[in-house]
């Protein structure tokens, strides 16, 4: 049932009588008892969970509508409904299947934002996750260090005489990446349609793992340090097998922390992951920036509380804000 704006209906028992709060838009109802003798229907923030892969965010979707809210999951643009709190959860794996519908969502998410309503992880956002040449230029233009990263051209080479990993500009679980010698050129038989394709120098971490720094809002959760492995690239933190080190905001160097969210916030990332390696002096060098990132199954061990529910409540804060 909708109410409309500025009307909250509710019924003192045994008496005909309607109460009326100011209220915004975007809400729906259910009741709640206040007292032994009043009961008044009371409103709940619709949280819109846009997403391209619905099995992806039923986990999510089921911890919000355990706190009691109205949740929409939106598997296209059309099926977002005119009012509530608008969540990206776009995968990056998109643009590589359709670049067209990826340019779609991504216009979608500024035009709600020109009308005023409040997206988590908004065109920026997205636009962001879709590109890493545009990762690297937005590192650049926050001054925290990356390697150097250019469009690769098949048949040449961009970084002649520096070993580099050729990279898909989108996607995930570290697919298509590849590590080419100093003078190897740029196969060409890159597969097309996929977004491009940037060389990116590479960089042999001082200590020898990729750094995951994961956020929910400005907070840092946790930073997950995962030992590089060779020819792999997959560090995805829903793999359990993997050897991970969990460690808080307070454990990693203040320079890292200072960095990491300087960048995210940039972005306008409230919900995701950057990544860094660890160059000459300990350096933090960044390398991706993902909005729709996996949480580890061990956070809860770190956190003292399930990092789906502290997403969960901050989603509904945000949805009031």
């Amino acid at each position: 049932m909708k109410i409309p704006r500025g009307k909250r209906r509710g019924t003192i028992e045994g008496q005909q009588r309607e109460i009326c709060f100011p209220l915004r838009w975007g809400v729906s109802c259910e009741w709640g008892l206040c007292s032994s003798d009043v009961r008044i229907r009371f409103l709940m923030m619709r949280i819109v969970l846009l997403t391209d892969i619905p099995v992806w965010v039923k986990p999510l979707a089921d911890a919000l509508g355990t706190l009691g809210a109205d949740v929409v999951v939106a598997a296209s643009i059309e099926a977002v409904p005119p009012e509530g709190l608008i969540v990206n959860r776009l995968s990056t794996l998109l643009v590589r299947k359709d670049p067209a519908l990826s340019r779609s969502y991504i216009d979608a998410l500024k035009n709600w934002e020109r009308e005023g309503r409040t997206v988590v992880n908004g065109s920026r956002a997205l636009a962001l996750g879709y590109s890493k040449l545009a990762q690297a230029k937005h590192f650049e233009a926050v001054g925290v260090g990356t390697p150097r990263t250019h469009p690769a051209c098949p048949g040449e080479r961009a970084i002649p005489g520096h070993r580099v990993l050729l990279k898909p500009e989108a996607g995930g679980f570290g697919k298509g990446i590849r590590e080419l010698d100093e003078n190897s050129p740029v196969p060409t038989n890159l597969r097309e349609g996929s977004g491009g394709w940037v060389e990116q120098a590479l960089l042999e971490p001082s200590d020898g793992c990729v750094h995951r720094v994961e956020f929910l809002g400005t907070r840092i959760l946790y930073e997950a340090c995962s030992t590089l492995r060779a020819k792999d690239y997959n560090y995805c933190l829903a793999n359990t097998e993997a050897e991970v080190v969990l460690q808080g905001e307070e454990d990693m160097s203040p320079r890292a922390v200072r960095e990491a969210k300087q960048v995210a916030a940039s972005a306008g990332m409230e919900l995701g992951a950057v990544e860094y390696l660890l160059g000459e002096e300990g350096i933090p060098v960044f390398i991706d920036l993902n909005p729709v990132s996996s949480l580890h199954p061990k956070a809860k061990d770190l956190l003292l509380e399930d990092p789906l529910s502290l997403t969960a409540r901050y989603l509904r804060h945000r949805s009031k804000s």
